[in-house]
């Protein structure tokens, strides 16, 4: 079987287009065989469905690629982090600022999927203010308001040490701060624990001959990749 990028996207995702990422997007289908409940239960797992964002390709690409190497034999010159379309650090209604001696850093490395693209930071009280998600993510934090630049201690689940300037420069309650942040990293422990637990994810990789390295596999990364394996020698078998 030939080897390249967007037939293994294919067979991975069963998409052909609405990648956020210009190249990825073929337009070409390897098939047109319905997919199993398995392989849905998988891709749901995996969020393969998600068109709002590269990351979770991204995710499940490089998990496929270190499973089984000869998947990005001739294409991981293209399939780079860097060649992807990520969504940029971007801040809405305020200006960043260094929170000390040190710069402002975004480095929310998340433990579990869905993964938190967009945080907000609501003022909730005289001294206080809201950190959300979209996600169900919800912690109260204290700040100091100097000279118009908003200072508070991040939660270390966040990541972020940045200080901001409200744009309007005042800081009233209900004001609302928006950071657009791609996450660093991949929850690979996150998904291998939930295929582990899934009887029905285990029978899959059975059945698909991954089970076994599943089991053996030293990493949660490579564990991941006999999921997406799995996926993708399902497809390939189900579209000749």
């Amino acid at each position: 079987m030939e080897i390249n990028l967007n037939r293994h996207l294919w067979h991975l995702t069963g998409r052909f287009n609405d990648f956020v990422t210009p190249a990825l997007n073929t337009g070409r289908s390897y098939g047109d065989a319905v997919p199993s409940e398995d392989v849905v239960i998988a891709r749901k797992l995996l969020r393969l469905d998600d068109t709002t964002t590269d990351y979770y390709i991204i995710g499940a690409m490089a998990s496929l690629i270190s499973f089984r190497p000869q998947a990005g034999a001739d294409t991981s010159a293209l399939f780079r982090h860097r060649t992807l379309s990520i969504i940029p650090t971007s801040v809405m209604g305020a200006d960043v600022h260094p929170p000390g001696a040190q710069p402002p850093s975004f480095l929310h490395r998340p433990t579990a999927l869905p993964a938190a693209h967009r945080w907000y930071v609501t003022k909730t009280g005289s001294d206080k203010l809201e950190i959300s998600t979209d996600h169900g993510y919800r912690q109260e934090v204290p700040f100091r308001f100097v000279n118009g630049i908003v200072y508070l201690d991040w939660p270390s689940e966040v990541g972020f040490d940045a200080a901001f300037a409200p744009a309007a420069g005042v800081w009233d309650i209900g004001s609302q701060v928006i950071f657009n942040v791609a996450p660093s990293g991949y929850p690979y422990k996150f998904v291998a624990d939930a295929a582990k637990e899934s009887f029905q994810l285990v029978r899959f990789m059975s059945t698909q001959g991954t089970l076994t390295a599943f089991h053996s596999a030293q990493s949660s990364l490579q564990k991941v990749g006999a999921l997406a394996a799995a996926v993708v020698q399902w497809s390939v078998t189900a579209n000749p």
